[in-house]
């Protein structure tokens, strides 16, 4: 998890890199693509199927301002919204839904497992 989002983190560096305006960074990496692998990553990393929502990257944590000196929505550190947003509406919809199915498919795997523990 600390090499997706924490310490030493690519997604985090690349992520720097927009932020100081390297022009080269959103025409080689596919960073919208990148945020959906990191996702897929987390899961089987974790081996869960729910996503906290304070991830740096596509969370919370990625809007959250400790302090007003660090805003990227004003000011001269200002950037678009949704920068990597790569997936049409439909797809977000749909991948959307595929992540709540899983996480219902899991916690119905979990009660059987234990139910069947119990007997």
């Amino acid at each position: 998890q600390a090499a997706q989002v924490g310490h030493s983190s690519v997604f985090i560096f690349l992520d720097n890199l927009v932020k100081d305006s390297n022009p080269h960074v959103l025409d080689t990496y596919h960073l919208g693509q990148a945020i959906e692998v990191a996702k897929q990553m987390f899961k089987l990393n974790m081996n869960t199927n729910y996503i906290p929502d304070d991830c740096p990257i596509w969370g919370r944590g990625a809007t959250a301002e400790k302090h007003t000196a660090f805003s990227v929505t004003t000011g001269w550190r200002s950037r678009a919204k949704d920068l990597y947003q790569c997936w049409n509406t439909y797809c977000n919809d749909k991948l959307k839904e595929m992540a709540k199915e899983a996480i219902l498919v899991e916690k119905k795997n979990m009660r059987e497992r234990l139910i069947e523990g119990q007997e």
